[in-house]
Order: structure tokens, then C-alpha cells, then sequence
């Protein structure tokens, strides 16, 4: 797993489809929210804009500043300053406005769609002061994440404190994508604690992709025989895949554990899974490893096989 930098907290694939739904959204929200206001509407028509001049940008931002203090809701602007492939200069300023004053209270006051909004916009901009100081405040109890995708922004911008935000998924409605974040940070920082309170969760809702993640975190952590528990649990209870299969192999193999991988190799084609040729150079080299020459021949005559029909 590469270094995490601020490249990797909010990665869009941003298309002319993803813009227009990004700018049906804001504009549904500015009209339910200020319906009659158009002096707010023409502030978050030019934070929307990908570019404008530093001319614009001084007046939209003196204009933001004198009624912040009368918006209700700052869903539609922070929703604005998400939209585009990267944050312009005016979304970092407007987001720091709106920053400075949510972080002067001990908790989040506005809707819990607001908060999420808040965080990803945060999260968006990038600002490395700004985004510590979220994390400080999410860490006394500032706001309650629900947002799965903000969950895992803040897991790969901060792998070091996955522990102390961790319990945040505790009661949201976290999806794999999410666990998945989590179980990344926790391999990238060796946080072998963290990886156990994770594969307790997985279990409440198995998820073959997952229990195949944690078990080659395991492995990279130098803990073959914790991911091995976790496969032979999960093969107990039927739930198997390829990868997890390809996996085990692999780790059964570098502890040298020759008749394991000969035996994980036939109950993987007895299941209906396909061997690829890793799995074939890791089953011929056991038997090169337990001097079985004829079991070595036979199984050289099924990879080219396998060859052949891959041609």
C-alpha cells in the first residue's frame, strides 16, 4: 500500500455525466433551501464554477462573509464546494471561512447531513491544518460520521489515528467500502490490535472480498497463522472465493507447509475454482521442494494444458 497523501483522500472520476448530476444536486438543494434568496444563489453559482478570476473571487468571498452569519443552513454551499475534479482557490477560502466558525463550538449544531457535508467539504479542500484540527474535534465527540465514504476519507488521511476514530463506525451503517479503508490504514501502520477489533465486525456481515483483505494483511504483518485461523473459519462456514483461495495458497507455501498448499490446490478445483498459473508454479514447486518428480511431471502436463486452451 503506497504512502497516503491528499491525492488520495477525495479521488474523483469526474465525466460531463458526474458534473451534471453534481449541479442538479446543488441546484435542488439552493432551491428548497433559498428559494427567494439570489444573492446567496449567485454566491454558490460562482463556488461552483471551476474557474474565476481573483478579481471575482475577492468580491464572492467578501459577499459570503457578510451574511454567513444569517445563513440556516450552509448544506447548499458546502455541497458547492465539493463539485469539480480538484477544489479551487475559492472553495479552500469558503470552506476555511465556514471552518473557523463551526470550530469555534464543542459540537456540531446543524443536521447530521450538514455535518456530513461539512466533513467531506473539509476533506475536499485538503488543508492539512484544517483537516488535523476535524480530526481533534471528531476525536471529543465534535460530530457523529454517517457518511461511509467520509469514513473512509478520514481512514486514509489518517492511518496513525484509525484507533481513536475507529469506534466512529461503531452504529453507522458502514458498507464494504468503508471496512475496507480501515483494514488498509491498519496494514499500513502494522496495526495488528486494530485488524483483530476489524475481523470481529466482519464477521457479523462475511464478505469473501473483505476476510480475503484481512487475512493478506495478516500475512503482510509476518502473522500467517492468524490469517490461516480466519480462513479456516470461513471455509467451516462455506464462504470461499478464488481470491481467498490464491491467497492461503501463497501464505501456506512460504511457511514452507508443501502437502498444506498440494491439499488447499485440490479442494480448490473440487469447489469449481479455476487454478491461474501462480497457483500452478506454487503447487509445482512443492513438489519440486518434496522430490515427488512423477507427481511434477503429471502436473506439468496439466499446466500446458491449461496453456494451451488459454491460447
Amino acid at each position: 500500500l503506497r504512502p497516503v497523501t491528499c491525492s488520495l483522500v477525495h479521488k474523483h472520476t469526474f465525466s460531463r455525466s458526474s458534473s451534471h448530476r453534481t449541479g442538479r444536486r446543488i441546484h435542488n438543494l439552493v432551491q428548497s433551501e433559498y428559494p427567494h434568496d439570489e444573492h446567496l444563489r449567485s454566491i454558490i453559482h460562482f463556488i461552483s464554477k471551476p474557474n474565476t478570476d481573483s478579481k471575482t473571487i475577492s468580491d464572492v468571498e467578501r459577499r459570503f462573509s457578510e451574511v454567513m452569519e444569517s445563513i440556516v443552513s450552509m448544506e447548499p454551499i458546502l455541497e458547492a464546494c465539493q463539485s469539480g475534479p480538484s477544489p479551487t482557490p475559492l472553495q479552500k477560502s469558503i470552506v476555511a471561512k465556514i471552518w473557523e466558525r463551526q470550530s469555534e463550538q464543542t459540537r456540531f449544531l446543524g443536521s447530521p447531513k450538514e455535518f456530513d457535508s461539512l466533513v467531506a467539504a473539509v476533506m475536499f479542500a485538503g488543508d492539512d491544518l484544517i483537516t488535523t484540527q476535524l480530526l481533534e474535534k471528531l476525536k471529543k465527540g465534535f460530530g457523529y460520521l454517517s457518511s461511509t465514504k467520509n469514513l473512509k476519507s478520514i481512514a486514509l488521511r489518517f492511518p496513525n489515528d484509525i484507533e481513536d476514530i475507529a469506534h466512529l463506525m461503531g452504529k453507522s451503517q458502514h458498507d464494504a467500502s468503508s471496512l475496507s479503508a480501515f483494514i488498509k490504514a491498519a496494514t499500513m501502520t502494522r496495526n495488528a490490535r486494530l485488524l483483530n477489533q476489524l475481523e470481529k465486525q466482519l464477521w457479523e456481515s462475511p464478505d469473501p472480498h473483505l476476510l480475503n483483505q484481512i487475512i493478506n494483511a495478516f500475512g503482510q504483518l509476518g502473522q500467517p497463522i492468524d490469517a490461516m485461523v480466519i480462513w479456516e473459519k470461513a471455509s467451516r462456514l462455506g464462504i470461499k472465493n478464488l481470491d481467498m483461495y490464491k491467497s492461503v495458497i501463497a501464505l501456506s507455501f512460504n511457511m514452507s507447509k508443501y502437502l498444506h498448499v498440494l491439499m488447499l490446490f485440490q479442494n480448490m478445483k473440487k469447489d469449481g475454482f479455476a487454478p491461474d498459473l501462480g497457483t500452478y508454479d506454487y503447487v509445482l514447486k512443492c513438489y519440486e521442494n518434496l522430490k515427488k518428480r512423477q507427481e511434477h511431471l503429471e502436473m506439468l502436463k496439466e499446466v500446458q494444458q491449461f496453456i494451451d486452451m488459454e491460447l
